[in-house]
């Protein structure tokens, strides 16, 4: 085997492996302060940046640990069953553009509610 290859393999599984651990936690934890604090509840932005938190943790369990499984365990998931291979493909798509729609919201929202002309 190439020292490249080795080198991807073992980059993938302990910083694919850090950056799923990484974004779940703190996708858990931004959901927790969104829901949690008062100052969050009474923002209708938060409301979007909560669904886009819990949407980012789907996409990362979803899609991201199933490679690392692959490359650490070599157990492909998508291999075993057909419908997971099909619903991992939508459902990673589905997450990806409802996030970047949360955040866009988050945005227009924020923009008009401190914007200075109210017209």
């Amino acid at each position: 085997m190439s020292s490249y290859l080795i080198a991807s393999e073992q980059a993938m599984i302990y910083l694919g492996i850090s950056t799923c651990f990484a974004g779940v936690i703190g996708g858990l934890l931004n959901m927790i302060v969104f829901l949690s604090l008062r100052t969050f509840g009474e923002n209708s932005c938060a409301f979007y940046l909560t669904i886009m938190s819990f949407l980012d943790i789907g996409e990362l369990i979803t899609g991201y640990l199933p490679r690392i499984m692959a490359n650490c365990f070599n157990t492909d998931w998508t291999e075993i069953s057909l419908f997971y291979c099909k619903f991992r493909w939508f459902y990673v798509q589905l997450c990806l553009l409802t996030t970047f729609t949360c955040l866009c919201l988050a945005i227009i929202d924020q923009y008009c509610t401190t914007c200075c002309n109210p017209r």
